[in-house]
């Protein structure tokens, strides 16, 4: 009986475990309930797309994002970012990989900000809805440190990739610079360090200025962001 009675142990203990299992699936089918309408489950990926801008994801990264643990809900994940992609809402990269297409990256972010450019020409625009964009080097056009710009996006390769579009709103009208002479011209290094490039100051601009004088002075052109802008 001893025996008998430590068989029906294990038994019970195997019962258990049955029901851990069980308890498992129902998990996974809660994920089923919770993204149960297309339409939900097609703004919940979205949504896990808006949240990281430019970034490739596959289904199950998606799946992973929004907890989905149903297998055929996973299956449903991936269908949908097929037909997403037919549609434009996302860009197909291949392998399984997706991204959020341009223009949905520029109607989920908007299309304006203020931006803080660092020394090494990095911009960061600080959207209305409080996201920031890393704008890359080279890419914030003719934008200083607080200016209001227009942010658009562009593919680059299989990268979406944003870009100052235009100025929309100057911090300031002038700028307070050193001047260093070089023979008929001068450059200004701005005061200001959060500027994050010298100016160019043609001959008929110069005046009275001396090298190392402190003079202001106003945005006249800049044609291309990687030359200096003249003042």
């Amino acid at each position: 009986m001893g025996r008998k009675g430590g068989r029906g142990s294990r038994g019970n203990k195997f019962v258990g475990g049955s029901s851990r299992r069980g308890g498992k699936g129902q998990r996974g089918m809660h994920g089923s309930e919770d993204y149960g309408s297309p339409q939900d489950l097609r703004k919940s990926v979205l949504k896990v797309f808006r949240q990281r801008t430019g970034k490739a994801l596959n289904h199950k990264q998606v799946s992973g994002a929004l907890g989905i643990l149903n297998h055929e809900v996973r299956r449903a994940v991936l269908a949908l970012l097929e037909d997403l992609a037919e549609k434009g809402k996302l860009r197909d990269l291949g392998r399984g990989r997706y991204t959020l297409a341009a223009a949905e990256i520029q109607e989920a972010s908007g299309a304006e900000g203020t931006i803080q450019i660092s020394r090494m020409g990095t911009g960061f625009v600080r959207m209305a809805d409080g996201n920031e964009i890393r704008v890359p080097k080279a890419q914030t056009g003719d934008a200083f440190w607080g200016d209001t710009v227009e942010i658009e996006w562009w593919q680059r390769g299989r990268r979406t990739t944003p870009r100052v579009k235009r100025v929309t709103k100057r911090l300031r009208e002038h700028y307070v610079v050193t001047v260093t002479l070089v023979r008929d011209y001068a450059f200004g290094k701005p005061s200001d360090q959060k500027i994050h490039t010298d100016f160019f100051i043609p001959a008929r601009h110069l005046g009275e200025a001396t090298d190392g004088d402190k003079v202001l002075v106003a945005l006249e052109q800049w044609d291309d962001p990687r030359d200096q802008p003249v003042g």
